[in-house]
């Protein structure tokens, strides 16, 4: 287990968190360099997108190495 400022919870208990918590439809970042509103289509699926890089980011906790990076090459690897 890991405990910091960004790590307060364990792996499962992290991962129970994500997929009850709606994941933010677009991120504020994302959305400042829309012009326009997004339709509910593309609304839909950058939720499932960000609630699949949270898992696999979770997934590849533990494993040693940066868990962010491992979760990305899973990500790769499961398209």
């Amino acid at each position: 287990m890991q405990y910091d400022l960004f790590h307060a919870y364990t792996v499962d208990a992290h991962t129970l968190f994500v997929v009850r918590k709606p994941a933010p439809a677009v991120p504020a970042s994302l959305r400042a360099r829309v012009p326009r509103p997004l339709p509910a289509d593309a609304i839909a699926a950058a939720s499932e997108i960000v609630l699949l890089a949270a898992l696999f980011h979770d997934i590849a906790k533990g494993r040693g190495g940066d868990h962010s990076e491992l979760g990305a090459v899973d990500a790769e690897r499961s398209a």
